[in-house]
């Protein structure tokens, strides 16, 4: 294993002046590359150029919270880490092979979860993006950028200033794409074959990107992990415009006086929207934030059909089996009987207990009854129904997927939220759960093959996997990853329509 770091290499001129990374066994890594800065509540600017050479060798800081962050799923099964926070967050990371303009090395731009907001680049120890660098011939770029109030707060009301405040952080996000274009040919990469990709929080920005006329051509390639949920309120005009009123109150401001919300230390601005929780949930509108739409964002898929140029990029969705936790699951599944199950089943199921049962052995004969429990419904429902309106809308292909495999955890857990992110980023060795005899190698082959297939064409196939078509009207394929990894048709929307009348009022665990 080799490290170099000198004064003068690894050096890279990027269009507002050189940076200094460092180079660990073949792989020039650069972190905490500025890409942009912004005024609180205002559109971002790239970032002024500097003279010299700019040390680009540790993580930028990351957005604030709102509140402390409670790992739900436990570093066990994906650790977390956490790091300095500030507004002042606008930070890409860039892993490659090679700093040759020559090289044009398919990117892949990894978008953080958390919602929208929480989250950064750094947040799972699998994020890391040597590895994707080295086996997949790509160059990983991730990124910071303004999440909750900061990002999303719709100030639009108070001046045209503050226009397009309920966007102010996907605004950075396609800053940072803008960056990517200009400079990623110096670091190896081709700005003509970007793929955008981000899971849960992360996969909804990526949706919306391809919903955004400002983002239109910096990517050429979207895949949505985990961030297609499907129920809930919506953030409208309305509603984001009346959470605002409510907060510009709070604090004791008016529109003759709202510029002083950008001096207001940050946690006062966290402490008074905590004050209004109450009068936003009274409203029944949507208490976290996410972007608004208007002229900037054209809305979810799932409510207006894609834009015009998104039918154009190819995309891939897929979810999880068990996304939201369950605390109560049985113990010990494997041991009971199948009349034990079922009768546990009917606890929560009841008279449509037979009927889901036998629509969850024709969707997965292999699998427990009780994991029934878990089976996801929201983000499921939402990607059957993107897919859905994609292969009606679009010319671009799309590729449906599902990550399904029984972990060997807690006497066999299906897989949770986040649990395909080592495989992703192939960085399963940073990861107790996803150390598995032959299985845990064999899954990372197939995702990482499938992830970088389709950032280098458009297409996942590979030889790590059966065929996977497209998902189209009429042939509506799923790749199913499990032991063995199977390709099938349609196979589960009766299922989780039924578990859905049932028990659809699950609320998503963060």
């Amino acid at each position: 294993m080799e490290f170099i770091c000198t004064s003068t290499e690894p050096v890279v001129q990027t269009k507002a002046g050189k940076v200094h990374g460092y180079k660990l066994d073949g792989i020039y890594t650069f972190k905490g590359i500025p890409y942009a800065t912004a005024r609180r509540f205002h559109m971002p600017e790239p970032y002024a150029p500097w003279e010299g050479i700019k040390d680009t060798i540790a993580y930028g800081d990351t957005a604030p919270y709102m509140e402390k962050k409670v790992n739900g799923f436990n570093d066990v099964r994906i650790a977390h880490r956490y790091w300095p926070q500030d507004e002042a967050c606008q930070y890409i990371n860039v892993w490659t092979k090679a700093l040759d303009t020559t090289a044009k090395m398919p990117v892949m731009v990894w978008i953080h979860g958390g919602g929208f907001d929480t989250g950064s680049s750094v947040e799972l120890v699998c994020y890391e993006g040597a590895n994707a660098a080295r086996y997949g011939d790509v160059v990983l770029v991730s990124l910071n950028h303004r999440l909750n109030i900061a990002g999303y707060l719709d100030l639009s009301a108070y001046g045209e200033e503050y226009k397009n405040s309920g966007n102010s952080g996907m605004a950075d996000i396609v800053m940072a794409l803008e960056w990517v274009r200009d400079n990623i040919a110096e670091f190896g990469g081709d700005p003509e074959n970007v793929t955008i990709f981000g899971q849960s929080g992360g996969g909804g920005k990526v949706t919306t990107l391809l919903q955004m006329p400002a983002a239109d051509g910096l990517f050429h390639k979207a895949i949505i992990q985990s961030g297609v949920l499907y129920g809930g309120p919506s953030v409208t005009k309305q509603s984001a415009q009346d959470i605002a009123d409510m907060l510009v109150k709070q604090l004791g401001l008016t529109r003759e006086t709202i510029h002083k919300i950008e001096e207001i230390p940050y946690s006062e601005i966290v402490d008074a929207y905590a004050a209004i929780r109450p009068q936003i949930n009274a409203k029944g509108y949507r208490a976290s934030f996410a972007p608004v739409p208007g002229d900037y964002y054209a809305g979810s898929p799932l409510e207006t059909g894609f834009t015009e140029h998104a039918c154009g990029v190819p995309v891939m969705i897929g979810s999880t089996f068990g996304e939201i936790p369950n605390p109560h699951f049985p113990k010990k599944k494997y041991e009971k009987s199948e009349e034990e199950c079922l009768a546990i089943l009917r606890e929560t199921y009841g008279d449509q207990t037979e009927e889901i049962v036998s629509e969850f052995r024709k969707a997965y004969p292999d699998k427990n009854l009780l994991d029934i429990l878990l089976a996801d419904i929201r983000f499921r429902l939402g990607n059957i129904k993107m897919l859905d309106i994609h292969a009606k809308q679009a010319s671009a292909p799309a590729y449906g997927y599902m990550f399904a495999y029984d972990f060997p955890y807690n006497d066999g857990e299906p897989a949770w939220h986040c649990a395909e992110l080592p495989f992703v980023f192939h960085n399963i060795e940073l990861v107790p759960v996803c150390h598995i005899p032959e299985d845990g190698e064999r899954l990372q082959n197939e995702f990482f093959g499938a992830w970088t297939a389709f950032a280098r064409t458009g297409n996942p196939n590979n030889e790590h996997l059966p065929q996977w078509d497209p998902y189209t009207e009429g042939n509506e394929i799923t790749m199913i990853f499990d032991s063995p990894s199977t390709a099938k048709k349609d196979y589960d929307r009766n299922l989780v329509n039924l578990v859905a009348k049932v028990n659809g009022k699950l609320d998503f665990v963060k």
